[in-house]
């Protein structure tokens, strides 16, 4: 396990979503009436959302001990890093979402009332990026650039929601699964983007994801439209990588190196 860190997160995160996922398609009949729909009411579906990052606060404490996961949390609170990422994440996304949303004709008044009704982008930016962004994106950064990682990150990521496209109640139910695919790598890119940026906080991260969540579901009205936003943009920071990688993270530099 501490020989291959990155593959025992995955394996062990998948297995806690897809397994509770099965759990549920198999006993349908006998959960449901008990538990409700797999919605963000349903405590199987906080355990599913939050794997990731019980995945890499378990992990964490196993290999690097208390050490380690003080230092993971501090991440999760490293606010200080330039107010000009804040403003692209807080201003430029929900931007992103009137823009889409207006050329595809969908777009929604913007509403607090909307937003706070939305649980400020759900479980998922909190439940996931604290093992996609805090724990393996580093560790992917000490084996492979930042394109080929967020490309093998974006396709984890994608690949880790396929079960709720077979689930009602969720909010992958009635999306492309091809289209969320692009989507997820498009944002992961972004989303290395932001975390080299802000000096590797994974509150940048969060928020990020927040801020997607929030101007698909409260601002653009429609996750396609979004998407070719989050493409262009994603297509954008691939480019500049393409003609300038930035040196890596310090925190990357001090990861364990072994190959996964």
């Amino acid at each position: 396990m501490k020989q291959r860190p990155l593959l025992t997160f995955f394996a062990l995160t998948f297995a806690i979503t897809w397994g509770l996922a099965l759990v549920y398609v198999v006993f349908d009949d006998v959960l449901t009436p008990v538990l409700g729909p797999l919605s963000d009411r349903n405590p199987v579906y906080w355990v599913a959302v939050l794997s990731p990052s019980i995945s890499a606060l378990l992990l964490t404490a196993v290999f690097e001990g208390r050490a380690g996961v003080q230092m993971l949390l501090r991440r999760l609170v490293q606010w200080r890093f330039s107010a000009v990422y804040y403003a692209l994440i807080l201003i430029g996304i929900p931007l992103l979402g009137i823009i889409t949303g207006n050329i595809a004709g969908t777009a929604l008044p913007v509403s607090l009332a909307a937003i706070a009704a939305s649980g400020f982008g759900g479980v998922g930016p909190l439940g996931e990026e604290l093992g996609w962004r805090g724990f393996a994106l580093p560790r992917l950064l000490t084996l492979h650039k930042p394109l080929r990682a967020s490309l093998i990150l974006g396709a984890i990521w994608g690949v880790w929601h396929l079960p709720a496209f077979a689930l009602s109640g969720t909010t992958q139910n009635s999306l492309s699964v091809p289209i969320f695919m692009v989507g997820s790598v498009a944002l992961s890119l972004i989303a290395t983007g932001v975390y080299q940026a802000s000096g590797g906080s994974v509150l940048a991260a969060v928020l990020l994801h927040m801020m997607v969540n929030i101007s698909i579901n409260t601002i653009a009205g429609s996750f396609n439209a979004m998407t070719v936003g989050l493409t262009i943009v994603g297509l954008a920071i691939a480019l500049r990588w393409a003609l300038y990688t930035p040196p890596s993270l310090q925190f990357a530099e001090n990861t364990s190196t072994r190959r996964e």
